[in-house]
């Protein structure tokens, strides 16, 4: 479950901060007020949403703060990836629109806040989820529809063990993610005229 933890605040004449209100100047009623941060944890990355006054918040992956187990790559690189990986498929489903992207700030990806609750939170309340995992698997038909012809299972399964890598699990909760790829592996659902793609 995904916890929002208070880190402070950015200061006038910090430069982030700067960058920040710049790509978000028509959106800010108040670009010299508060600008709260909360890192967002467990995370691959350092995650944080900023807040500014007037409720609009954003959210920055930094690519160059790695909190996983893979830190031997090119976070330039990486940010790059993602936001061309967001913006594709932003034209197919909705998602939170990359912003911007800047390496001189540890290869930071800035995409829209979306607010609610996580599923998690709806279960603890015991909240009817019928139309939540509705949406869901409306938004993730869609994709699956606009992507049927760029499935490649080796190389999507090779990429979604390597997640699961990085994320160091239990080895009880790794075992239930391998027996659960390999049914999806086997599925006669997945194959080359029924294509699939994986974001992590």
């Amino acid at each position: 479950m995904a916890i929002e933890k208070y880190q402070g605040r950015l200061k006038p004449g910090d430069a982030f901060r700067e960058w920040l209100t710049g790509i978000l100047a028509d959106r800010l009623p108040n670009p010299d007020g508060d600008v709260r941060i909360y890192r967002i944890e467990p995370a691959s990355h350092v995650v944080c949403r900023y807040e500014f006054a007037g409720g609009v918040s954003v959210i920055g992956k930094f690519f160059g703060a790695p909190t996983g187990a893979n830190s031997r790559y090119n976070p330039r690189k990486a940010m790059k990836n993602e936001y061309s990986r967001i913006r594709r498929v932003s034209g197919l489903i909705p998602v939170p629109h990359a912003l911007a992207a800047r390496s001189r700030f540890h290869a930071v990806l800035v995409t829209d806040y979306v607010p609610g609750p996580t599923m998690q939170e709806l279960i603890t309340a015991k909240a009817p989820l019928y139309d939540h995992l509705t949406g869901v698997a409306h938004l993730l038909r869609r994709l699956h529809d606009n992507t049927r012809t760029s499935c490649n299972r080796t190389r999507e399964f090779a990429y979604f063990h390597k997640v699961l890598d990085q994320n160091q699990l239990p080895g009880s909760l790794r075992e239930r993610y391998n027996r659960l790829l390999g049914v999806w592996w086997h599925s006669t659902r997945i194959n080359q005229d029924e294509g699939c793609m994986i974001h992590g």
